[in-house]
């Protein structure tokens, strides 16, 4: 994928929806955090990644109240639909 069209949309149930290209989100404050990775194969390794919270994207884009899943759409046509409250207690990062 070329990253310079990349495309990153907030929209649905928010206030502000936005559009970043890929250097916007990389000048968003980031987090660094050490993640679990588990392969198929049953390799376990813990791998410190870096990015961008969730919580704050959606405060960027003022989620409204009534907004309850964050759906991802991905550039391989895959799609995956997750409740923000799990988004949220997880604290998860792109």
């Amino acid at each position: 994928m070329d990253v310079n069209s990349f495309t990153l949309t907030i929209d649905g149930a928010v206030r502000r929806p936005i559009v970043l290209q890929y250097d916007q989100v990389l000048a968003l404050p980031a987090v660094d955090r050490m993640v679990r990775m588990d392969c198929m194969s049953g390799i376990r390794s813990n791998i410190a990644m870096k990015g961008v919270t969730l919580a704050h994207l959606f405060c960027l884009a003022r989620a409204r109240g009534s907004a309850c899943r964050a759906v991802f759409h991905c550039a391989d046509g895959y799609c995956e639909s997750i409740p923000l409250i799990d988004l949220l207690r997880h604290e998860a990062f792109l």
